[in-house]
């Protein structure tokens, strides 16, 4: 469940700033896909296991207590994954901007995050329209 901005004056800049966490348990040989938000910034924290993670400068092991931060944009890419038998606890911190746009590279898919919306839409690039009009 998203933390959501009280509003109040006295908060602090950082506290304005974080709209989202999302616990993850990642078990064994479980991947997400390689992403990047053109809007929103990530933070991964690790309370629990060694997830792999992956950027664009290669793998690295992440063991308890490891933090990665993901800036917007292509530079922020990454792909999440367990090698490991064990479980992982992965704590991603999100500024969850709306709009955001996140981008899928390895499936051509865009994801679309509207400000009236709690859920993300995908599309395939590949199946894009142009604009040319009302219709």
């Amino acid at each position: 469940m998203p933390f959501r901005n009280s509003g109040q004056s006295n908060e602090s800049s950082a506290t304005r700033a974080l709209h989202g966490l999302t616990g993850l348990l990642i078990r064994h040989f479980w991947r997400r896909w390689s992403h990047f938000h053109h809007v929103s910034e990530e933070l991964i924290l690790v309370p629990r296991g060694e997830p792999t993670i992956r950027l664009r400068d290669g793998d690295r092991q992440l063991r308890e207590g490891d933090v990665v931060p993901l800036p917007r944009g292509p530079s922020g890419g990454h792909q999440l994954r367990n090698e490991s038998t064990a479980a992982a606890r992965v704590l991603i911190v999100s500024t969850n901007s709306r709009p955001d746009v996140a981008e899928y590279p390895e499936t051509g898919k865009v994801g679309l995050l509207l400000p009236e919306s709690d859920e993300w839409e995908f599309h395939r690039r590949s199946e894009a329209v142009p604009h040319s009009g009302p219709d």
